[in-house]
């Protein structure tokens, strides 16, 4: 029998620091290589192999008729076997993996040629709603509520595990919390107990930071005036996302949190759930449940109109893209 190749398949979750490990992962294809880790070229986008993902969920995805899905499933697996080496561990990376039926994504990785283990790491649930609808307001142009966001947040950690298992059998699961994680570090963390080499030296920046309290009150009006077509200024999307995320670092001291009552209910809908999680695959560990909460009068920023406008007016006023002396030195 000829010998396999053997994968890590790293399926997320969302917001557990996975767009910072792609671009490590992105930056160092070579220094992984020289430990026998290949991180592959193709299916790419942005650093991670989303594409790879994407073709096995979607609109795109479903109305493929049945040799239509066979015929992808064996192009894909012929270009990962054409790509990689049986020599090397081969490292593919994208939470859009997460989305797919891991029925799939087995027979693409089908054990005739593949030893694949599943990473995934786990973020508690409260943090991990928070950080969710932070990205929902942040990346798109939406104006959903808090509340009504948590209502459809229903991320159960069991039933996803028990569908992942039912198609394969070695994982390496992992709690995103920084009291766990190695050295408090998602990347130590991922390099030292899954990669098991020494992390490379890397300038590794936050790369999806979180809205602030301000920042999402201006980009929740942004939106709300977008969708009326009544904003005086419309900005570049791509701009918005990225001076956001700039802005949100500087304001540090001006966090979001759920409230005690949004944290409550989420704990309350995961609990059962989470017990049967943690039993059956992570069993003598669980979450911290540490989250920070707030008074309801506390959440949100009370933004004015004039400091809207202030806002608009200086991201207006950035140089694009992000490359100029001045904009780094204001960025300072």
């Amino acid at each position: 029998m000829s010998k396999k190749r053997n994968v890590i398949l790293h399926i997320g979750r969302h917001k557990t620091g996975t767009t910072t490990l792609q671009n490590v992962f992105f930056s160092n294809i070579s220094y992984l290589k020289t430990h026998g880790i290949h991180y592959p070229n193709i299916f790419q986008r942005e650093g991670a192999h989303h594409l790879l993902s994407e073709n096995f969920f979607g609109p795109n995805f479903r109305k493929l008729s049945s040799n239509e899905n066979q015929t992808l499933i064996m192009k894909t697996r012929e270009m990962i076997l054409n790509n990689t080496s049986k020599d090397e561990i081969i490292l593919f990376s994208s939470e859009g993996f997460q989305n797919c039926n891991p029925r799939f994504i087995k027979e693409v990785f089908s054990d005739e040629y593949f030893d694949v283990t599943i990473v995934c790491y786990f973020r508690e649930q409260a943090e991990y709603a928070l950080s969710s609808y932070l990205q929902e307001v942040h990346a798109t142009l939406k104006t959903i509520k808090l509340d009504n966001f948590l209502e459809t947040f229903k991320p159960n950690y069991y039933t996803f595990m028990n569908e992942w298992n039912r198609y394969f059998n070695n994982f390496s699961l992992h709690i995103f919390d920084r009291t766990k994680l190695q050295n408090q570090d998602i990347v130590d963390d991922f390099f030292i107990n899954v990669l098991k080499i020494p992390k490379p030296i890397t300038d590794k920046k936050n790369a999806n930071p979180s809205l602030s309290k301000k920042m999402l009150a201006f980009k929740l009006k942004y939106n709300e005036l977008y969708n009326k077509n009544q904003l005086p200024i419309e900005i570049n999307f791509s701009k918005l996302y990225y001076l956001l995320g700039i802005f949100s670092k500087n304001d540090i001291n001006n966090k979001f949190y759920l409230t005690n009552k949004q944290n409550d209910f989420i704990q309350k809908r995961f609990s059962t759930s989470n017990k049967l999680f943690f039993d059956k695959y992570m069993p003598n560990e669980n979450f911290s449940n540490s989250i920070k909460t707030v008074n309801a009068e506390e959440q949100f920023y009370d933004m004015k109109d004039d400091e809207f406008q202030e806002i608009l007016y200086n991201l207006n006023e950035f140089q694009w893209p992000p490359n100029s002396i001045t904009n780094k030195k204001r960025e300072e």
